[in-house]
């Protein structure tokens, strides 16, 4: 028996060997896994372009954006400046500049161009585009240099990584695209200067660095780093001659052509007198930088102070102290990285450490000095991704400092409009905290070796702890498999039936027009009597749909309103259907529509005639068509036979994978995790945790989850017949569609480049197989789907119009034929991008997911003399615990779809911000229903976040019963919260007579307004 036993373990490991051997891929051009130095691979030039021209694209978007009014409006001045009075006379003749001549070198090349078309009639600000395109076009080099740094130290994966760090984050491009800084010009010739050390190219460094100084000061704080770098490099003594040398010829090459005479010495001094100058501008503590002073004081005080100021020792000034603070920090920092550089050190060990060193003396100058603005965070943050790799401690610092960071330059835009030493204290002395402790936290970690060994195993831990979590390496086989029972429908018209009897009761009141129904009702209304539009401003099919309800009820604006009600009732079936698919829990899809219902929200925009309603409605269902379409497309049929959902195919009693693996069919079965997959020529049987999916050849999928049927017949056609109709009528509703288009053109060319981005790394020899995780790449069939939509959305567009030809509009353009129809499309996107207006009641994109200044649509004062003030409102206001907590959901929905690899929800989080960042760009006044369609995503959000929780604590409940009870009893206090205080807020949202007292304690936000009352925020 022993013998017996032995033998078939013999044969299950020969067995093993075999399928391991098999799975080597049999090409492969790049290692990426692996340190390189090299020329660059095929597939690591087409992944760099993918996400550069991508990370282009994000940022063209919002360079038409207002960014910083201020300095946008200088570096304009400047540019202008430079054109007319040339280099040499510039600082005489150009006013006020408190720049170094850096860079207004990069200013006057730009401007340059500019000037050659600005006689030119380009349908954009070409002035703006050509101030903003430096920084931009730094943030692409800088994430090109990042990944190249990377790419030698850690891998080309990694690099990867690194450069769509800074491709993406949204704390980098908003600062180049939309604020329109040049920190990042600085911040490339600096980490190009780390790129020639590294590569051992030190008098090429050395140029780099002298102009990134003559740019901004900021980077001599790592002047000790480089020297450091140097001189433990093994490179000759006799080559530190040249740094004063290459020092001396750029600061009198590049200031000689700006300067008053040639004389060296005057030179010299007169960019000594620049430095000075713009450092003299600005003698206080923190200019708006949530760093070590605003802590506990406000911005803006003088640095002047003396510290301590005892009557026997007065002390020293306080920026003396922050002077004498970031010498000893960079000093302690520079002998740290000297002792790293040991001879016997590792090469990643030595870049990691110098990568460090530099980001460390950056952020210390950022926290301990006087003087500091907020963007000048920006630099440290540029070696950011260089250290990413080095320990789970720099990842989420990283982070930290990212969103921190982009809380600061909000912060700074507000101060723009409403300036104040103590804007938002409670908001600048946490944060300022915040970024101090990550200071100490990493240089600690790097300071104190045994410090960082503690934090990181700490953090491996907490990871540890979120076991269940776990990032998966094989797809989520059965997501959207489970749609409605008859249950469900009978739930679903009862939620209906509900929802049509909340908004019609009483949408007669207020009985007059109210907002901007003095232009929709009105549209219904000169539809009916065939005249010309007055409201030619947005597409035409809402206005369509308005009219239908103008036409069966002929009370003014109430028949309007009753299609807004009707479109929002519909809203709750959609949204179920869509809850049901995301989760496969009837429970899930009733907290989804609980949340909607009782967002506020929902309640008052489904009762106006206004756009949004049917702007949301139909984004929501392009958003559930897309993912239906998605899911119905997972099995291809192709000319090389059936491909499953994880790019395998069968060939020739083969399983081929799209990375070039192969298996023995007879031996194809593997481990995933938690899932076992095996394939037969039948198709594909997946085993999971209690789920049975199986991947059949005649392209349908079927099997159970959670002990519940599963079955799609992959009817993608019509899937994608319903997304371009969808997308069309939100294109055709307003032109914010298009974000919706382009969003989800995205989602598809994201899936579709799975087969192309070396995102998964290839397979080393006698791994698993690496699988499709985020759907079939061929499931969309891009150039159909693109053509498709594009087709059926101008077909739409197109239909919407024929009343046009007819009636015409009050726009001054004739209506007689399709040269009129586009001369209109001309017009309209003139009149949006040129609006300027003020009004009461706009704010700013970012401000939308704060709340911070809802819509008041209606207001009336009831009070009749003698008598207690009653008050009459309809205000947009968006129930805070619905609406706030999805400042939580979101971001965590991201990082749990990202882990789970589930489809659908990283859909939503992705349609979250393509539905609401392109706003960033608008060059006119906006208001916060712009920021409507998301309400739904909010609650999808949110539901996911207690399905998850519910999930974990039955995961568990063998070893703690009581938690899968108090899970749901959390759940279900959260949404009674949610039902009673939309209960709460429903005077306000209905126009139910209240008392002023009553209005007030409702009112959670105080109203603040800027000295012209231009910019206000709070509610009411």
């Amino acid at each position: 028996m022993a013998k017996t036993s032995k033998q078939q373990s013999s044969k299950a490991d020969k067995r093993a060997q075999a399928i391991k051997a098999a799975a080597v891929p049999v090409s492969s051009d790049v290692e990426p896994n692996r340190p390189a130095s090299g020329p660059l691979s095929g597939r690591e030039v087409l992944a760099i372009a993918i996400l550069l021209a991508v990370g282009f694209l994000v940022r063209l978007m919002f360079m038409p954006g207002e960014g910083h009014s201020t300095d946008v409006g200088t570096f304009e001045a400047w540019t202008l400046s430079l054109i007319k009075y040339g280099i040499h006379d510039f600082y005489d003749k150009a006013g006020f500049v408190d720049y170094p001549p850096g860079y207004l070198y990069v200013l006057a090349a730009f401007g340059w161009i500019y000037n050659l078309f600005s006689h030119a009639n380009l349908p954009f600000d070409a002035l703006k585009f050509a101030i903003k395109a430096p920084a931009v076009l730094a943030d692409l080099g800088l994430a090109y240099l990042s990944f190249l740094l990377v790419r030698r130290t850690w891998s080309t994966n990694a690099g990867l990584w690194a450069l769509a760090l800074v491709v993406f984050n949204p704390a980098v491009w908003f600062v180049s695209a939309y604020w329109g800084q040049g920190d990042s010009v600085t911040a490339v010739f600096l980490v190009w200067s780390v790129y020639f050390m590294v590569t051992k190219r030190f008098e090429l460094a050395w140029l780099m660095f002298g102009f990134a100084v003559l740019i901004k000061p900021q980077p001599i704080v790592v002047l000790p780093a480089l020297l450091v770098w140097q001189l433990r490099s093994g490179a000759p003594l006799w080559r530190l001659a040249f740094i004063p040398l290459i020092g001396f010829a750029v600061a009198y090459g590049g200031s000689v052509p700006f300067a008053p005479d040639a004389h060296p010495v005057n030179v010299l001094s007169w960019l000594y007198e620049r430095y000075h100058t713009g450092t003299a501008l600005y003698p206080y503590n923190s200019c708006n930088a949530f760093n070590l002073y605003s802590t506990r004081l406000d911005f803006w005080q003088p640095d002047s102070k003396l510290i301590p100021d005892l009557p026997y020792f007065h002390g020293w000034p306080q920026w003396a102290w922050g002077v004498t603070i970031v010498s000893a920090f960079v000093f302690a920092v520079s002998v740290r990285l000297w002792r790293t550089l040991a001879s016997d050190s590792t090469q990643a060990e030595r870049e990691s450490s110098f990568y460090t060193a530099l980001f460390l003396s950056l952020l210390g100058l950022f926290m301990f000095a006087t003087r500091m603005h907020e963007r000048y965070l920006f630099s440290a943050l540029a070696f950011g991704p260089l250290i990413f790799n080095v320990s789970p401690l720099n990842r989420v610092i990283y982070f930290i400092l990212s969103g921190t960071f982009l809380v600061n330059l909000f912060y700074a835009l507000q101060y723009l409009y409403a300036p104040s030493a103590d804007l938002a204290p409670q908001i600048v002395h946490p944060l300022s905290i915040l970024n101090v402790a990550c200071l100490f936290l990493v240089a600690g970690a790097y300071l104190v070796p045994e410090i960082g060994e503690s934090l990181n195993n700490g953090l491996d831990r907490l990871r540890a702890g979120f076991a269940s979590i776990t990032r998966r390496d094989a797809p989520l086989a059965w997501e959207g498999l489970i749609g409605l029972t008859r249950a469900d429908v009978m739930i679903v018209i009862g939620l209906t039936l509900a929802t049509a009897i909340l908004l019609y009761t009483n949408i007669s009141r207020p009985a007059e027009r109210i907002f901007d129904e003095i232009y929709y009702a009105r549209a219904a209304q000169e539809y009916i009597h065939h005249l010309p539009q007055f409201e030619w401003t947005h597409p035409p099919l809402t206005k369509l749909i308005l009219t239908i309800g103008a036409l069966i009820y002929k009370v003014d604006p109430v028949g309007a309103r009753l299609m807004s009600a009707l479109f929002g009732t519909l809203t709750v079936p959609l949204l179920y259907a869509f809850a049901k698919r995301l989760f496969s829990s009837t429970a899930a899809a009733v907290a989804a529509v609980v949340l909607l219902v009782s967002s506020g929200y929902f309640y008052v925009q489904s009762r106006i005639a206004t756009p949004e309603i049917f702007v949301a409605f139909f984004a929501l269902a392009t958003i559930y068509c897309a993912y239906r379409l998605w899911i119905a497309a997972q099995i291809v049929k192709s000319p090389k036979g059936v491909i499953y959902p994880d790019g395998s195919r069968i060939e020739q009693n083969e399983v081929a994978f799209e990375f070039g693996e192969r298996l023995p069919l007879r031996n194809a079965k593997l481990q995933f995790g938690q899932q076992t997959a095996q394939w037969t020529a039948a198709g594909v049987h997946i085993e999971e945790a209690g789920n049975v999916i199986d991947w059949k050849k005649d392209g349908s999928i079927s099997g159970s989850t959670e002990n519940r049927p599963a079955l799609d017949l992959q009817r993608w056609v019509f899937w994608l017949v319903m997304t371009c109709l969808a997308v069309a009528c939100v294109i055709s509703s307003k032109w914010n569609g298009l974000f919706d288009l382009i969003g989800i053109w995205g989602i598809a060319l994201a899936v579709s480049l799975q087969r192309r981005l070396p995102w998964v790394p290839e397979t080393e020899r006698g791994a698993t197989p690496k699988r499709f995780l985020w759907g079939n790449a061929y499931g969309f069939r891009l150039p159909l789907f693109v053509l498709g939509t594009l087709v059926v959305a101008t077909s739409v567009y197109l239909l919407t119009y024929i009343p046009f030809f007819h009636d015409g509009t009050n726009s001054g353009v004739g209506h007689s034929g399709l040269k009129d129809l586009i001369t209109l499309q001309t017009v309209m996107y003139g009149y949006h991008h040129g609006l300027k207006a003020t009004h009461p009641f706009s704010s700013p994109w970012w401000t939308w997911p704060l709340e911070l200044r809802p819509v008041s649509y209606y207001s009336h004062d009831l009070t009749k003399p003698g008598h207690v003030p009653i008050i009459s409102e309809v205000i947009a206001l968006p129930n805070p615990f619905v609406w706030w907590i999805g400042l939580i959901t979101v971001p965590l929905s991201a990082w749990l779809a990202w882990r789970e690899r589930h489809k659908g929800m990283m859909f939503c989080v992705a349609a979250y911000f393509f539905q609401w960042l392109p706003w960033m760009a608008s060059t006119r006044i906006d208001f916060q229903y712009n920021f409507y369609p998301n309400t739904a995503i909010i609650c999808l959000c949110s539901v996911y976040a207690l399905v998850r929780l519910v999930r974990w604590a039955r995961e568990s409940s063998h070893t703690e019963p009581r938690r899968l009870r108090l899970a749901r009893l959390l759940a279900g206090v959260y949404l009674a919260v949610c039902v009673l205080s939309f209960a709460y807020f429903f005077p306000v949202l209905s126009a139910t007579p209240i008392t002023r007292q009553g209005y007030n304690h409702r009112m959670w936000i105080p109203v603040t307004c800027d000295e012209g009352q231009k910019h206000c925020s709070g509610w009411n």
